[in-house]
């Protein structure tokens, strides 16, 4: 698997996803990129590409739900 070519593409197309995938520990940044491929059934060799823009998708969404679940990320607490 190459994760180094991946980052790259995930950096290139948003840094500021980039930041969050890299802030956690490798285990956890590298599972969810096999899970992301899993679910949209993509290569992370393959498909680096159309798997950093899923991956850069999910993690927006993911971040999204956080703030609507979570109060005290709430604007007007």
């Amino acid at each position: 698997m190459d994760h180094d070519k991946l980052e790259q593409y995930i950096y290139d197309e948003d840094i500021n996803a980039f930041d969050i995938l890299n802030a956690l520990i490798p285990f956890y940044r590298y599972t969810f990129y096999r899970k992301i491929a899993e679910k949209r059934r993509l290569s992370i060799d393959n498909d680096a590409l159309e798997l950093a823009l899923n991956i850069i998708d999910e993690l927006l969404k993911l971040k999204k739900s956080i703030i609507e679940v979570v109060p005290i990320f709430r604007t007007g607490r």
